[in-house]
């Protein structure tokens, strides 16, 4: 199964901004995500937290975080396209401790716009 990754505007201009060498050892974690979803979701779901929201019925959402270091974390979706039989992995924004949680929102509310009642709050974030 192919992997694509799908970039956002938003991601590139904060991966931007951090140093060069972390970058490299960010995007060897990324890689190495991609590599667990593919080859062993378990231990891709031990690594990632599912964003908890449930948006049309028993639908969970494809929202996760990575931690990449102490203090920053990805946010990222992951979609499987059964018809091309491949992998999308759309890279949305990296936060450090202080932006995380604004940040979190202002991804989740553009992905689940209409559906504000279902995003979870502060406590409880991620699904178990």
């Amino acid at each position: 199964m192919e992997v694509v990754f799908d970039v956002t505007d938003r991601f590139e201009k904060e991966l931007s901004k951090c140093e060069r060498s972390q970058q490299q050892r960010w995007k060897k974690a990324i890689n190495r995500a991609a590599e667990l979803f593919v080859s062993d979701r378990a231990g891709f779901f031990t690594r990632a937290k599912r964003f908890r929201a449930r948006v049309y019925g028993d639908l969970r959402s494809s929202l996760f975080v990575w931690r990449l270091s102490n203090d920053w974390r990805l946010l990222f979706t992951v979609e499987e396209d059964p018809l091309f039989d491949r992998i999308v992995i759309t890279l949305l924004s990296l936060a450090n401790h202080d932006t995380f949680y604004r940040s979190l929102e202002r991804v989740a509310e553009s992905l689940y716009e209409g559906h504000p009642s279902n995003l979870a709050a502060e406590a409880g974030l991620y699904d178990e």
